[in-house]
């Protein structure tokens, strides 16, 4: 019995050791288990494994160039304009470029087209003034370089005819760009020049020559065939409107509802010549810097608005540099009126302060007021609750790597917050924010190309951004079918050229 007993005990232990295997085995195992949840919990994770066979070559030739750029020392830590022309001429933007991107989610309407389009378009006019007085010592002076248009006679202390200015200084065009060009001395990242103050008044600059009516039609047509064409892009939503910002021409301003109807009649027609595209939608976009009776106002109008036009107006958001803005705790009072009735898409979380009590609580407020999206969300990774609730309720993060490095929130495009973002799968989509300051109008892909760089990303989280950007868009489903269908034809294509170009 006690030698029976001798012989079982020894059968079970040789058994457990042949089971469990060595100590490095075990742990090689684990390990191996253990990545596996991880990368599950990628925001990608369901497109990994799942791509065709002509998708796999494609993805091998991106990781390749990927790869081999990455070599290329502090491409994502320096400045844009810097590495701009190298970025361009390199085989992985080329590729990106010419890449259909399906929906573009976050981009202010008056900042689309290279600042030359508002020189050549906006000043060669009848009554386009400029405020060209370097000495003024007025407080209330427009800043230098402001531009509008006024009926003869009618125009403000400091305001010149640009004919006249054009006439007697020479090469006025390009110095009048240079003026506008705001961020162009931004070629060093050196956060003791804050870069919010000449980025602000950019729009104070341009916006009176924007919101000229002959001027706004040109320059949204233009934005849309852009899109279309150079962008890859099928379907935009624009932060747009805002209280008092009216289209006007020499002899009165129009409504906001006028206004929408002008963009309208601009999609009709870029839809009449480019059948493929697919719309655009508005968000109406109010200045934090306001009072709250003003706030009150916006909500109202943007509501009545989004009564009015359900098929064009889908929002409210609040837009400005958050840290010298009003927070949205400050307004939350006149934001719960609309909670539920109107949908929200805020910036939030634009910001490298955090903690309790700062600005990176506009992140928390976001969530709780249960906005569709957040624009930029920088402070969203600080904040993991904020951060797994918006995951749990597909709060989208909108993303525009270069304008957050541009602004000097992430000053090496590695560290973006994004990055820790999409391994946890919280969902995400690529924008371009503001192209026209931050010198990105001729393409999107130096944004994509940025991501590419800075991050763990290869053609299947390529195609799960592009399923975000319709997905979590503010489409109709029958919209959304639209799009990825149209989007799925232009894909393929896009493959094989991918293809042919590489010999694959």
């Amino acid at each position: 019995m006690v030698f029976s007993r001798c012989i079982l005990t020894l059968t079970v232990v040789v058994c457990a050791v042949t089971v469990s295997g060595t100590p490095l085995e075990d742990y090689l195992q684990k390990r191996s288990e253990f990545i596996a949840d991880q990368e599950n919990m990628r925001f990608d994770s369901p497109n990994r494994g799942n791509l065709t066979k002509l998708e796999s070559k494609v993805n091998a030739t991106l990781c390749s160039l990927r790869d081999q750029m990455r070599n290329t020392q502090g491409i994502t830590a320096t400045p844009f304009r810097l590495i701009k022309d190298k970025l361009r001429m390199s085989p992985l933007y080329k590729m990106l470029h010419t890449m259909p991107k399906g929906g573009l989610l976050h981009l202010h309407w008056d900042s689309t087209l290279p600042i030359e389009f508002f020189v050549k378009n906006g000043t060669y006019r009848d009554n386009c003034y400029i405020f060209w007085d370097q000495n003024s010592t007025d407080a209330n002076s427009p800043p230098f370089g402001t531009a509008g248009f006024f009926n003869p006679g009618e125009e403000p202390v400091g305001y010149k005819p640009a004919a006249l200015l054009r006439k007697q200084i020479p090469n006025f065009d390009d110095r009048l760009e240079a003026v506008w060009d705001v961020l162009h001395n931004e070629t060093t990242l050196n956060e003791s020049i804050d870069p919010w103050g000449p980025f602000s008044k950019f729009f104070v600059k341009i916006d009176q020559l924007f919101f000229y009516k002959p001027v706004f039609m040109d320059f949204m047509t233009e934005t849309l065939l852009l899109a279309n064409d150079e962008w890859g892009v099928q379907y935009l939503e624009l932060r747009s409107l805002g209280y008092k910002n009216n289209i006007y021409d020499l002899n009165q301003r129009y409504s906001a509802y006028e206004t929408v109807e002008f963009i309208s009649q601009v999609v009709d027609y870029v839809k009449s010549v480019r059948p493929g595209f697919g719309g655009v939608k508005l968000i109406y976009s109010q200045y934090r810097l306001v009072s709250s009776e003003v706030l009150s106002a916006s909500l109202a109008e943007a509501y009545n608005l989004t009564l009015k036009y359900p098929n064009m107006v889908i929002g409210y958001d609040l837009v400005g540099q958050e840290d010298s803005g009003h927070t949205l705790r400050y307004f939350v009072p006149q934001l719960l009126q609309y909670a539920g009735k109107m949908d929200f898409y805020f910036h939030a979380g634009e910001t490298d302060i955090w903690g309790n009590g700062t600005t990176s609580d506009n992140i928390n407020d976001a969530v709780l007021l249960k906005t569709k999206r957040i624009g930029h969300g920088l402070a969203m990774s600080k904040l993991p609750l904020a951060a797994e609730v918006a995951k749990r309720d597909g709060i989208a993060l909108e993303v525009c790597p270069l304008s957050n490095q541009g602004l000097e929130y992430v000053l090496d495009v590695r560290d973006h917050p994004a990055a820790s973002l999409l391994s946890s799968g919280n969902p995400i989509v690529l924008s371009n924010d503001d192209p026209a300051i931050l010198d990105t109008c001729s393409s999107l892909a130096f944004d994509w190309s940025m991501a590419v760089l800075s991050w763990d990303i290869d053609l299947a989280s390529i195609k799960t951004l592009i399923f975000n950007s319709i997905q979590y868009s503010s489409t109709t489903q029958l919209e959304k079918q639209s799009l990825l269908s149209n989007w799925q034809v232009l894909w393929h294509d896009w493959l094989m050229t991918v293809a042919a170009t590489h010999n694959l």
